[in-house]
């Protein structure tokens, strides 16, 4: 089956059933009915956009994963000439690929033991270290694979991400009810140990703890964006945790929640109806002359309008794509990166972009 379209979908799908969540009659096909949601008219705001960009694909490869077969790409880390995958829907297991797409190695496996996972959530590779979150674990490993350290995670909360930071330390998001500590970044040393932690999110309502992950961050020199999903504002932070100031993308595309409806919402049918009211920032990059972000709009689980903005160094607007081959899941080399994933092969597709 085709998950091309709908990976960031097919995700929040699987994430409710992995936290036990059922919908109120059994039926997936009905709850993604929302009341008063339509997609952007692009064709009214171009003005506002800046210009539509010219995005074509330059090239693909096939990922060697052995005998497994990769049901959707959760995360995608790139590091000098290799890239860390992790597969959350059919594998459930971390790769590691030359960049021609020649399997390296297998990182850890299923299970409960030492060095084992259930369900990867987010993987980076940091020094001479890969870092793998599992469930309610953390697992260090060498780059050839070799175990190094399992530990349970240094904060609560579904973990929503791992992102290189220096010293071979790691940032790990967290935005969870379960997260009693009410902040979002943990920044751990390279061997798990807890160096600091920032970033609180008192104003987002209990809705958001359903799903993840609800915020992402884009690593800059001695900088951390952090972008919420339901926000237009992007926080700024130096590594060692201060606030250094907020950014407002100011999209004509996106359309804010009214949180005072959240307050209303009962039930994970009535959670999907009112999440399709409102847009959604489902990832931010880096590339050589600025950033791009994704901007996601939907009325169910098949039929999504994927608005791409591209920013520069100081965050004005260059232009825009609507954007249908899938959700970008990385930038490398100034180019967007793809998965396109059927029953048998895993391709990744690279974009070329004109600003």
């Amino acid at each position: 089956m085709k998950l091309k379209k709908s990976i960031y979908m097919f995700g929040i799908l699987l994430i409710l059933f992995y936290t036990g969540c059922e919908n109120e009659d059994g039926s997936i096909k009905n709850i993604f009915v929302p009341k008063k949601f339509s997609y952007k008219n692009l064709s009214k705001l171009k003005g506002k956009a800046g210009k539509l960009i010219n995005v074509k694909k330059s090239k693909e490869i096939i990922l060697d994963s052995g005998e497994d077969v990769i049901g959707m790409i959760w995360s995608l880390k790139f590091v000098d000439k290799m890239f860390l995958v992790v597969d959350l829907m059919r594998s459930r297991s971390c790769y590691l690929f030359s960049e021609n797409g020649k399997l390296l190695g297998k990182i850890g496996r299923i299970g409960q033991g030492p060095g084992e996972y259930t369900f990867p959530r987010a993987a980076c590779i940091s020094g001479d270290r890969i870092f793998v979150q599992g469930g309610y674990r953390i697992i260090i490993y060498k780059t050839n694979g070799d175990l190094i350290k399992t530990m349970n995670k240094p904060f609560r909360g579904i973990g929503n991400g791992l992102y290189p930071g220096p010293d071979g330390s790691v940032f790990a998001l967290c935005l969870s009810r379960d997260n009693r500590t009410k902040k979002s970044i943990f920044h751990l040393d390279k061997n798990g140990n807890m160096i600091n932690n920032f970033s609180p999110y008192s104003d987002v309502p209990d809705i958001f703890d359903t799903f993840a992950p609800q915020t992402g961050l884009c690593l800059e020199n001695n900088r951390i964006y952090q972008f919420f999903n339901f926000k237009e504002e992007i926080l700024v932070f130096d590594f060692a945790g201060n606030k250094t100031g907020s950014i407002n993308l100011s999209s004509p595309f996106y359309t804010k929640p009214d949180f005072k409806d959240a307050k209303h919402v009962r039930g994970h049918k009535e959670e999907f109806e009112y999440r399709a009211t409102f847009s959604q920032i489902v990832g931010m990059y880096k590339f050589g002359g600025g950033y791009v972000t994704g901007l996601a709009n939907w009325k169910d689980v098949k039929n999504s309008q994927y608005i791409l903005q591209f920013w520069d160094k100081d965050f004005k607007k260059l232009g825009y794509v609507d954007f249908d081959a899938g959700t970008i899941l990385a930038v490398h080399n100034d180019m967007l990166i793809t998965a396109n994933l059927d029953e048998e092969t895993t391709k990744l597709e690279f974009w070329e972009f004109q600003l």
